[in-house]
């Protein structure tokens, strides 16, 4: 039988980032056989993509254990190793230690390597989850990050304080015998990035996930950072220059969303507190290239036209159905049988059967909802598909055509993910 080699001393003492990190893993994914007291091993089973962390380990300890694959393609590697399964016992990774695990104090790790510590907890206890999500009222959705760990009430509770400053983060059950933590990364985007400072071992595919995050909330502060550094002019109404304002300083005295509005969107918003507002990179612009600022404010001038009713033409029959006359509109018959439109129409629309003993229709009969040609959008409002009809679409992602109305007339944000419209 082949004998491997390793640094049986390399758990002696918690000196190093690694070591740190490597101890916070074992809490999490290790294991302690104690089979005697001479014959001890500490076992990690893994997913075949997180292969690489074990040849990591192995390079650590100066291993050459081979790293086995089972049945089910998982990887793992067998230490056999008393000193170095005592030494783990010592520093708190002891045998059956799913429901007595404890926070290592700092005499097992020291304060400026806790953190290393608890990064290989997260590596093997924890996760870190990304999503979308949609926003109140918002088209657009709104990227989100997630932190949790999984362990003894004692272990969550030394890792809640290392997240803890001001804010609370509460300790639930996950099971019956273990606790979970969850927060926010946006919350706690300072201390996340602290664990990843300075480190050389890492889960690449968690650290990924963190990154992505990272990116996002960088590019949402640069477009902050960008706005709020931008000048704003008031105008009167008269488009006269009254001054330049900061942002901040706008915040203090006024709505600063609704004077961004008029900035950004002066079509629809064209005022606020009786006062014009513009960047004043615009007004510059517009100034140098000698454009009136009133000619700005002044928009498509819409002639009120006074909106003429359709009219339909409505057909009677007798009550066989037999066509009697064609009328140019139900208030012309209505006139004279002497009753009124709206009974007619009720006729017309199947809301009664008769009117003045009398079957009424439409020439053109009314269109139903569903047979309107639908237009289907992403999230961010790129045309996708047209439908024939509400039904066509309904029929294609198995749901109900009224979901697709709702989603029409503004009941639901969405339905199945996607905008929909009629043409």
């Amino acid at each position: 039988m082949k004998r491997y080699s390793q640094d049986n001393s390399y758990f002696k003492k918690i000196d190093t980032e690694r070591k740190a990190y490597w101890l916070g893993f074992l809490y999490a994914d290790g294991c302690i056989s104690e089979i005697s007291e001479n014959n001890k091993k500490i076992i990690i089973q893994l997913h075949p993509d997180d292969k690489y962390i074990l040849e990591e380990l192995l390079n650590d300890i100066n291993s050459d254990r081979p790293i086995y694959v089972n049945k089910k393609g998982y990887v793992s590697i067998n230490i056999a190793s008393k000193e170095m399964a005592n030494d783990l016992i010592k520093l708190g990774c002891v045998p059956r230690k799913s429901l007595v695990l404890k926070f290592p104090s700092e005499i097992i790790v020291p304060c400026e390597l806790i953190k290393h510590f608890i990064r290989g907890y997260m590596d093997g206890d924890g996760c870190i989850s990304t999503y979308k999500k949609a926003r109140k009222n918002r088209k657009s959705l709104i990227f989100k990050c997630e932190i949790k760990f999984i362990g003894t009430y004692d272990m969550l509770y030394g890792i809640k304080v290392f997240f803890s400053s001001d804010k609370d983060i509460l300790i639930n059950k996950h099971s019956p015998k273990s606790c979970q933590i969850s927060f926010s990364g946006r919350k706690y985007r300072e201390v996340v990035d602290a664990l990843y400072n300075g480190a050389t071992i890492y889960l690449k595919r968690k650290k990924d996930k963190w990154d992505e995050f990272v990116k996002y909330m960088n590019d949402i502060d640069t477009k902050k950072e960008y706005k709020e550094s931008r000048l704003i002019v008031k105008l009167d109404n008269d488009a006269n220059y009254l001054g330049e304002y900061t942002v901040k300083y706008l915040k203090n005295e006024f709505n600063i969303g609704s004077i961004l509005k008029c900035c950004e969107y002066r079509e629809k918003h064209k005022s606020y507190k009786n006062f014009r507002w513009i960047y004043l990179d615009e007004y510059k612009t517009f100034i140098d290239n000698c454009i009136d600022i009133k000619d700005i404010f002044d928009y498509k001038k819409v002639c009120k036209i006074e909106k003429s009713k359709v009219t339909k033409t409505v057909k009677q029959y007798d009550l066989n159905e037999k066509l009697i006359k064609i009328w140019k509109d139900a208030k012309t018959a209505a006139d004279y049988y002497n009753t009124t439109s709206k009974a007619i129409r009720k006729v017309c629309n199947g809301e009664r059967k008769t009117c003045c003993n009398f079957i009424w229709k439409y020439s053109e009969p009314k269109k139903s909802k569903q047979s309107k040609v639908v237009n289907q959008y992403d999230i961010d409002g790129n045309l996708i598909n047209v439908w024939n009809s509400c039904k066509e679409a309904s029929v294609f992602y198995n749901v109900t055509f009224q979901s697709i109305q709702r989603a029409i007339s503004g009941k639901y944000k969405t339905c199945c993910g996607f905008v929909w419209r009629y043409r």
